[in-house]
């Protein structure tokens, strides 16, 4: 006998109720497993074209954050300091925000 069994109560009408209900936790806890986790991506490297668009979005993302009215977040220096750094590789979009942004700083 497995030492799970040994666990249970010896009496069958109280190990078949207990071991069915294992058996439903354990079912929805992997549904709710699956559920959370995000779908995996295809296996093998990032190619070098999305690297950039990454970094790109990443980037972004940071300049609006620190750039944003949100009093947590904002931070107009360290945000026009980045615009600055993408402006300065030739990006003409940033290179116009951080006429908008950017005038006072």
């Amino acid at each position: 006998m497995s030492a799970a069994l040994k666990m249970l109560p010896r009496e069958s009408q109280t190990r078949v109720g207990m071991m069915s209900f294992l058996i439903v936790m354990a079912s929805i806890g992997y549904g709710l497993l699956h559920a959370f986790l995000p779908a995996s991506p295809q296996p093998g490297p990032v190619s070098t074209a999305q690297q950039p668009q990454n970094a790109d979005a990443t980037e972004a993302a940071l300049i609006d954050l620190k750039l944003s009215p949100h009093p947590q977040f904002s931070d107009k220096h360290g945000g026009c300091k980045l615009l600055e750094t993408v402006a300065a590789s030739g990006d003409q979009a940033a290179t116009q925000r951080m006429a908008m942004d950017c005038r006072n700083n």
